[in-house]
C-alpha cells in the first residue's frame, strides 16, 4: 500500500516531464503584420510622411529544442515575406513630399534568430518567450526620384507564443512578435553620397503555424 501511494505521488508531483519536445522541428506559418514608418533625412531634421505598412505573411520556421523537466530551450531561425505601405503622390508633408512619385516602404523579406525559453503548462502545452536578432531587406523611399533605393537593415525581435503538441511529431502554435529592422536606407538625399532618405519605425506579426519533428 506504502509503495502503491509513493508512486502516484511521484507521478501526480512530475505530469509534465511525460511528453518528450526535444529535438529538431521544421514547418511553416501564415499571419498578418502591421506597423508605421516614418520617412524623411534624419541626419538634416527633414522630416517626411508616416508610412502604414501591413500584409499577409508566409514564411518558414526551423527550430532545435532541449527538455529539461518542464522547462523547455533552445533557438529558431524564421524567414518570410514582410510589410508594405504606401502614400500616393501627392501627399504632403513638413520637408519631404511625395511630389515626384508615391512614398513606399515595402520589406520585401526579412529573417529572425531568435534564442527560445518556454514552460509546460501540461505535457502538451507550452508557453514560450523568445528575443534575438531580426535582419530585413527594404525597397522604397519616394519613387522615381534620388530617394528611392533599397538596402538591408539588422535590428532586433521579441515576442512570445503558446504550442500545442497534437501528435508525437507534431506542433501547432500561436504567437505575437514586435520586429524593430533599425533605420532602412532609401536613395540619397539633395548630393548623392551625402545625405540619404531613410525610415524609421517597426512592426507587430501575429502568425499560426505547425511543426513537426524529424
Amino acid at each position: 500500500m506504502k509503495y502503491v501511494l509513493a508512486t502516484s505521488a511521484v507521478l501526480l508531483a512530475s505530469p509534465v516531464s511525460a511528453q518528450d519536445w526535444s529535438g529538431t522541428w521544421a514547418g511553416m506559418a501564415i499571419g498578418y503584420g502591421a506597423g508605421t514608418y516614418d520617412q524623411g533625412d534624419f541626419e538634416a531634421g527633414q522630416e517626411g510622411v508616416r508610412v502604414e505598412v501591413d500584409r499577409a505573411i508566409v514564411g518558414l520556421h526551423l527550430e532545435r529544442n532541449f527538455q529539461r523537466e518542464s522547462t523547455v530551450f533552445g533557438f529558431d531561425v524564421d524567414i518570410s515575406n514582410g510589410v508594405y505601405g504606401m502614400r500616393p503622390q501627392g501627399t504632403g508633408a513638413p520637408w519631404w513630399s511625395c511630389t515626384i512619385g508615391d512614398c513606399v516602404v515595402d520589406i520585401t523579406a526579412f529573417m529572425t534568430i531568435r534564442g527560445r525559453y518556454g514552460w509546460l503548462l501540461n505535457p502538451e502545452t507550452m508557453v514560450y518567450g523568445a528575443v534575438g536578432l531580426a535582419a530585413g531587406k527594404a525597397e522604397g523611399g519616394i519613387l522615381d526620384s534620388l530617394q528611392e533605393g533599397s538596402s538591408t537593415a539588422v535590428g532586433y525581435t521579441v515576442g512570445g507564443g503558446v504550442s500545442r503538441m497534437i501528435g508525437p511529431n507534431t506542433v501547432i502554435y500561436g504567437e505575437i512578435n514586435h520586429v524593430d529592422l533599425g533605420t532602412l536606407q532609401f536613395g540619397a538625399g539633395d548630393t548623392p553620397g551625402e545625405d540619404v532618405f531613410d525610415a524609421k519605425g517597426d512592426f507587430a506579426t501575429i502568425k499560426l503555424g505547425a511543426n513537426f519533428r524529424f
